[in-house]
């Protein structure tokens, strides 16, 4: 596996290797032997990152990031809070969407600034399955640990 920026224990909810490694992201699907979906968006854990110029603040990336995630028709944001991951200060968001074949999706996310970059991990789930995945997904990306 290609050594990724970030560490993370994905516990039992997450497959250890990504699913997807890309130039400024990397992509993880739910571990082996979860339940098989139809049209439902599958739970998935995200973690991107992008180089940042000095001088943005937290609260500059969170107004663009949400600006942008929410510009779509059939997007709501739900909550918007201030917490910590892995010691760094982040702000949680937590919005519906219409996802695959016009069904609701939950999507939660963690957006930081650290080393010069702007971080944002992203738990997404079908809306019927945010009860079951939600609360393991935050579990994962909440210990994400950026250096």
């Amino acid at each position: 596996m290609t050594a990724l920026p970030f560490a993370l224990d994905c516990g039992d909810a997450l497959d250890p290797e990504p699913r997807a490694i890309l130039d400024e992201g990397a992509v993880f699907g739910v571990a082996t032997g979860a339940p098989a979906y139809d049209d439902r968006a599958e739970p998935m854990l995200m973690v991107a990152w992008l180089e940042e110029p000095p001088g943005v603040t937290l609260g500059d990336v969170v107004d663009e990031d949400v600006a942008r995630l929410l510009s779509g028709p059939g997007s709501l944001l739900i909550d918007r809070e201030a917490v910590v991951v892995g010691g760094i200060n982040a702000v949680r968001t937590f919005s519906l969407h219409l996802g695959p074949a016009g069904l609701p999706t939950a999507s939660e996310q963690w957006r930081l600034l650290a080393g010069g970059k702007r971080w944002t991990v992203s738990a997404m789930t079908a809306l019927a399955d945010q009860p079951d995945w939600g609360p393991r997904l935050a579990a994962v990306a909440t210990g994400c640990r950026i250096p």
